[in-house]
């Protein structure tokens, strides 16, 4: 009985040493995902090719606005001109 007890005991020190090493793994995962979303966003906004991740959001947001005040002059035009 006390054998089979300790049996447990290593399989599950055994199951929580593997859980920290894929938690590892998995936060390589999401630094890897992170940078290269902040590349693509650096090659998708004008300007923003050296910039840091504070510049990089705060130019994303205006571009954002400034693109969807394109969207909606160019709705109100068409709508205008009957397009």
């Amino acid at each position: 009985m006390r054998r089979a007890s300790l049996l447990i005991m290593n399989k599950r020190n055994k199951k929580t040493k593997m859980g920290s090493l894929g938690v590892r793994k998995k936060v390589k995962l999401v630094n890897f995902s992170v940078q290269r979303n902040l590349s693509t966003l650096r090659r998708i906004i004008p300007g923003c090719d050296r910039a840091d991740v504070d510049t990089l959001i705060l130019k994303s947001i205006e571009q954002m606005l400034k693109l969807q005040l394109q969207v909606s002059v160019l709705k109100s035009l068409s709508n205008y001109f009957g397009i």
